[in-house]
């Protein structure tokens, strides 16, 4: 599949006087479209060539009005690396470091010159560490490291206790959790299969992207091509136009430009085709600063090293969840991450350290992985049951519901109410509810239905429920995502204008009503552990006369009316889920219930609507209704909504260390 299948080439004229200005045009502060492929481009598109890529579709993809030469990246990078050089002590240090580990640097004077240069090399290459030559402050840290390990470090000299404030944050932590939860069956794959910490990859994961919130503001084609052309002098010399440059320091510029420039020229290939296989533009791939992409931050050329297909299409996607979560894993157990080998703390930062050569970026991620392994081991095993069966579509599922019995889904959807009544039995009876004929399971205790690995889907129609639960005991359904019967088509067109309808703000019309997922009525000692709820507008789950009832890590998203609703239950809890970016009414509706405890919960990004217009008078993140008694919520985070008010009887809700903060309410807390 060629490039220039995905681009439009944009052919137009460009001046003499254009070439005359573009030695200049580093010099301003924004970045610069480029009119035509040949003019601004044609050196990368020469040297690309020269690397295999087909002229015609380079010029295709460097025509696109998107593209434009940004001076940004490499100033930024250039001017931090000639401070640090410059930086008399920050270089002394080095070089006694460097001799106390054998490597002559020269004369100890803070002064960088070509000994240095060298030592610092050597240094490097014995150490795994890209042979730069560059006297950063990672790379001052990563010596004393070494120093540390030999036993010849100063007192005091040893591996940083900062974090990054940011990424410890409330908020933040909430985030990664809610990632952590939504994706869970995809973490434990992972860790299956790379035998990688999933909280670590969690951890990584909000550090670098905010979970994949923040994927970078840039163009990481523009940055590359951009930096790419900065291996010729005369474009970064103006960087330095207020600079006294030594005959030393100028020849390092020219060398420093010409390498990072030829390293972003590579990475630049190697986002042409990634872009290529994932069927993506490169031009339209957001990126950080110096081109890293998608929700684990790999540079380009990593993807063909480490990185791993996760949902099983045979694509390596770095802006899928799934696929990113195991290109993380990947990268890590190809450095030594693997059981035994990351047993220590101290073995832990040094394998992550190769991730990111930055320890304060160490401490936060491993600070993060240990709040989402903290309430992970919270998780109870599994309910025992005597018979075990394995089935793999909708109808052995209905035959297999027993009592004391385990029922194990492979891998997939299963459509039930495709089934429309063909198949009962003594504990599945079908019955009209809304618009659809639905499976009840009635009258049994003991049953777990749960997924093989992963997390499987089960279809909700349209007005009805996928499943109802009547009389029933003791049940266990893990992970399984309730999710609508027919989603959207998808089509290029339905992309285009699903991208054009975001940009305006405009939220797409409702063909349908889905759901609820799930329904119980009557029922005792049921579990819903890693559980999804996804874009139904009818709600998620109900439950109506319910005792002993309990929600763990589930995940609610896209849901309408009311998202979760217990009406007459007792001792219902909901601990360790999420309620992100729902369209309701209500998120969490309590009608005269007894004993309800939320624990550990996150509220986030929730937009609430009546469901007829953007007025959100009558809604609530929690609403009470009726005589109720013993509702509490603690250690969760309410963060980012906007409803009419928090609660609707907050003296019936006690609250416990739980954050509420950043949240437009129209009408206050209550």
């Amino acid at each position: 599949m060629s490039i220039s299948r995905f681009f439009r080439v944009r052919i137009g004229l460009l001046s003499a006087a254009v070439l005359f200005l573009l030695a200049l045009v580093a010099t301003l502060p924004l970045p610069q479209p480029a009119h035509a492929a040949d003019a601004v481009w044609a050196p990368l598109i020469t040297r690309l060539a020269a690397k295999g890529f087909d002229p015609a579709e380079l010029r295709a993809v460097f025509s696109q009005s998107g593209v434009e030469y940004d001076p940004r990246p490499m100033r930024i990078k250039l001017r931090t690396l000639y401070k640090g050089m410059t930086d008399s002590s920050r270089v002394r240090g080095i070089q006694e470091d460097l001799a106390k580990l054998g490597y002559l640097p020269g004369k100890v004077d803070g002064k960088y010159g070509p000994n240095t240069d060298q030592a610092i090399r050597r240094y490097q290459a014995d150490h795994g560490l890209e042979p730069d030559g560059l006297a950063t402050r990672d790379l001052a840290a990563d010596i004393r490291m070494a120093l540390q390990k030999r036993g010849m470090a100063k007192p005091g000299i040893g591996w940083t206790s900062r974090v990054y404030d940011a990424g410890t944050h409330p908020r933040r932590i909430a985030e990664a959790r809610d990632f952590y939860v939504l994706h869970r069956p995809d973490f434990a794959a992972m860790e299956r299969r790379f035998g990688v910490d999933s909280h670590v990859v969690g951890g990584i994961v909000s550090v670098e992207t905010r979970s994949g919130r923040y994927l970078g503001v840039r163009s990481a084609f523009n940055t590359l091509a951009s930096m790419a052309l900065g291996a010729d002098y005369t474009v970064v010399q103006p960087f330095f136009a207020d600079e006294k440059l030594t005959p030393e320091m100028e020849a390092w510029l020219k060398n420093t430009a010409k390498e990072r420039g030829d390293w972003a020229l590579d990475e630049l290939a190697a986002l042409l085709r990634y872009a290529k296989n994932s069927c993506q533009n490169p031009v339209d791939l957001p990126g950080s600063i110096y081109g890293a992409i998608g929700i684990a931050q790999f540079m380009p050329s990593n993807v063909a090293k480490h990185g791993a297909d996760g949902d099983g299409d045979g694509v390596v996607n770095l802006f899928d969840p799934e696929d990113a979560i195991h290109s993380a894993g990947s990268y890590l157990h190809e450095y030594g991450w693997s059981g035994s080998a990351a047993d220590t703390l101290q073995e832990r930062r040094e394998l992550l350290y190769t991730y990111n050569h930055s320890q304060t970026y160490v401490n936060t991620v491993l600070a993060v992985a240990d709040k989402l392994e903290e309430r992970d081991r919270t998780d109870p095993d599994p309910a025992p049951r005597t018979n075990r069966v394995h089935v793999s579509d909708a109808s052995a599922l209905i035959r297999a519901i027993e009592p004391d019995t385990r029922v194990i889904l492979a891998p997939g959807t299963y459509d039930l109410i495709g089934l429309a009544g063909s198949t009962s039995t003594n504990y599945v009876r079908w019955e009209k509810r809304g618009a659809a004929m639905v499976p009840v399971l009635h009258d049994i205790s003991g049953v777990t239905i749960q997924a093989q690995e992963g997390r499987v889907r089960i279809l909700t129609p349209e007005g009805a429920p996928a499943l109802v639960l009547e009389n029933v005991r003791d049940m266990e359904i893990r992970d399984v995502a309730f999710m609508p019967r027919t989603p959207q088509a998808c089509s290029l067109a339905a992309s285009v204008e699903k991208t054009q309808n975001k940009k305006a703000g405009v939220q797409p019309p409702l063909t349908a009503q889905y759901g609820p997922g799930l329904v119980a009525v009557d029922c005792r000692s049921i579990v819903l552990e890693g559980c999804q709820f996804a874009n139904l507008e009818q709600g998620g789950v109900r439950f109506e006369a319910c005792a002993d009832t309990e929600l763990r890590f589930c995940h609610f998203s896209g849901c309408g009316q009311s998202v979760l609703l217990a009406d007459r239950c007792e001792r219902f809890s909901v601990r360790d889920s999420f309620f992100t970016a729902n369209p309701a009414g209500k998120l969490l509706r309590l009608e005269q219930c007894k004993d309800v405890r939320i624990a550990w919960c996150g509220f986030l990004d929730n937009a609430l609507t009546n469901g007829m217009d953007d007025d959100v008078t009558n809604t609530a993140i929690v609403s009470i209704a009726g005589e109720s008694e013993g509702h509490a919520l603690e250690s969760s985070v309410v963060w980012g909504n906007r409803a009419g008010r928090f609660c609707d009887q907050l003296n019936a809700l006690s609250r416990f260390a739980t954050v509420i903060k950043k949240n437009s309410f129209k009408h206050g807390l209550g």
